[in-house]
């Protein structure tokens, strides 16, 4: 209060210039004093710097850990005009605004960039004087708003390009290239005659969060790997650093010719899963860390969203924790005649087991279903049980897949790559879902987590398919989040159309990627391709001629259902084998 009377009882004293000139220097003083006192507090978990609209929408501003790439980066020089990009999860739903400020500024530039798009470009400033440069983005979507940290960077306003070179060229291998061969030879070149006093900094990952990961530096054009995976997509960038400065060079990815290695345990995995998804849960990467999980419901326990080696899990914290999918029909018998349910599930070292019921205990009754048990090695159902035959450790913490084939009464479970259930008559009624991993411990160190999480339809088998439709649409062949790496469940579906192709060597099939919405349109595209052709490899390697099969990628052109639910993108993230 002493400060805005000390505040007036100066303008009283000035004319009406200063005075215009003394209140926008003002405003942005406030305006500079009030953000840092709002992160403060945000920081501290408490928000009581705003009432009302104000106070609501800071409530909704998330952590800014979700951006995986900004660009400029920290302390980063740039020439004008310069771009600014970045990256997030499910890019595609959100709307932009960058924000730009520098110490001469009145306020700031503000930038309001469509829905989907992930940079904008700065052609001018509203000053001359460039101190103090700063920028950043936020992303919003449905009333919430993700913020990133502000950015310090400088301009550089030299116009000689010989010292400051602006950009690479002649970059090998380029962005998004395929059936690259091992070992690589990455060469570069970089703008202007002082190209020799840089030394180059090499990064290069299998995700695009390379800047923990050089490999190289300082190298001189040039640098080559060869210890890589074949047909595995990998992410790479070369910063050029010298006197002049530095200059990164944008992050880049390319995948490697070949068939990318597989756990051969899974050559014999006959699990196809059902066409349509009727329920997905990853969790979603905007799942708020510590929250209950937003597509389920809780039956007891203590279950809440966990970020876990940089992915979102479902967490299970306490003795007997039990959650349900809050399906719409949660009330009714959900589970159609043919259906799939897959999972993976952690299990922590000395952990208990963990059990599936066939029927919402929420809202349903049990009518008989007998209670299926996943333990350290085994799975059993009723008085059905069986082990795995791999020699597996109760100490040992792990990741397990699980995977439930129900057909007309007929009930198959698998345990990783091993089917361990085969029940041909199963007398319940399977009406819904509940998941429970019994005696969670916090305190003992026995925390479960989830991921993963598919129930799906079944539907034709794929002779008919082919003979009917003229093609077989599989949702069940999963990659790597963002890349063309064959994850090993997907062996099952692969299986199947390599044996229905022996035993019909007339066939042919043109295999098709494709991908949901989320993310770049034109990455994309390559993605599809490189997917579509990373199966070819895999059923070439199978045994089937090479001749029998081309690959096409049609990205997110041709959805087959909506890109507004996970199960939609679910759906439409599949490969389709069209006869030829």
């Amino acid at each position: 209060m002493r400060y805005f009377i000390a505040i007036f009882a100066v303008l009283f004293f000035l004319n009406s210039d200063a005075e215009a000139q003394f209140l926008k220097n003002l405003r942005k003083k406030v305006e500079q004093e009030v953000e840092k006192q709002v992160h403060k507090k945000v920081e501290e978990g408490v928000d009581d710097a705003f009432n009302g609209d104000d106070g609501e929408e800071r409530k909704n501003t998330t952590s800014s850990s979700k951006f995986t790439y900004l660009s400029p980066e920290h302390n980063e020089t740039v020439s004008i005009p310069f771009t600014c990009k970045w990256k997030i999860a499910n890019s595609s739903d959100y709307s932009y605004e960058v924000q730009l400020d520098g110490d001469n500024f009145a306020d700031w530039v503000q930038v309001k960039v469509k829905k989907g798009k992930t940079s904008t470009t700065f052609k001018d400033f509203p000053v001359s004087n460039l101190s103090g440069l700063k920028w950043r983005v936020i992303a919003k979507k449905g009333g919430k708003s993700i913020e990133s940290p502000w950015i310090d960077f400088k301009v550089s306003q030299s116009s000689n390009a010989n010292e400051n070179p602006e950009g690479f060229y002649d970059v090998y291998p380029p962005d998004g290239a395929t059936d690259v061969e091992i070992p690589v030879k990455f060469g570069w070149k970089v703008d202007g005659s002082s190209i020799d006093q840089y030394g180059h900094e090499f990064y290069l990952h299998t995700t695009d969060d390379i800047a923990a990961h050089m490999i190289g530096g300082p190298v001189k054009k040039e640098f080559t790997v060869e210890d890589l995976e074949p047909g595995t997509t990998y992410y790479w960038r070369v910063v050029a650093a010298g006197d002049n400065g530095y200059i990164p060079n944008d992050i880049m990815s390319f995948t490697t010719a070949g068939t990318p290695k597989m756990n051969l345990n899974w050559s014999n995995f006959d699990f196809v899963p059902g066409d349509e998804v009727i329920f997905e849960d990853g969790p979603d990467m905007m799942e708020e860390n510590g929250e209950f999980p937003s597509r389920w419901d809780l039956v007891s326990g203590q279950v809440e969203i966990a970020e876990v080696n940089g992915e979102m899990v479902i967490a299970f914290f306490d003795g007997n924790p039990k959650i349900i999918p809050y399906m719409k029909n949660r009330k009714e018998d959900y589970l159609p005649d043919v259906f799939t349910i897959e999972y993976d599930i952690y299990r922590p070292g000395n952990g208990n087991r963990m059990f599936v019921n066939f029927y919402d205990e929420k809202n349903q009754k049990a009518n008989d279903n007998s209670e299926m048990t996943v333990g350290y090695n085994y799975i059993s159902i009723g008085s059905s049980s069986s082990e795995y035959s791999a020699d597996l450790s109760r100490e040992e913490p792990r990741w397990i897949h699980v995977s439930i084939a129900y057909t007309h009464g007929k009930l198959k479970a698998y345990f990783d790559d091993m089917r361990l259930i085969n029940i041909p008559h199963y007398e319940a009624n399977p009406s819904g879902f509940t998941i429970n991993p019994y005696f969670a411990d916090k305190t003992e160190g026995k925390i479960w987590y989830l991921k993963n999480v598919r129930i799906a339809k079944g539907g034709v088998k794929y002779y008919e398919r082919v003979k009917t439709e003229g093609k077989i649409i599989v949702n069940g062949i999963k990659f790597d989040t963002g890349k063309a790496t064959l994850k090993p469940e997907s062996i099952g579906p692969i299986n199947k159309i390599v044996k229905l192709m022996k035993k019909d060597p007339e066939l042919k099939f043109s295999v098709e990627g494709h991908t949901d919405s989320d993310g770049d349109s034109e990455k994309n595209q390559v993605l599809s391709e490189q997917r579509a052709k990373a199966v070819v490899n895999q059923m070439v390697s199978m045994g089937i001629s090479p001749e029998r099969l081309t690959s096409k990628g049609h990205g997110d052109k041709k959805p087959i259902s909506d890109n507004d639910t996970p199960e939609g993108k679910a759906n439409n993230r599949r490969v389709e084998f069209i006869k030829k």
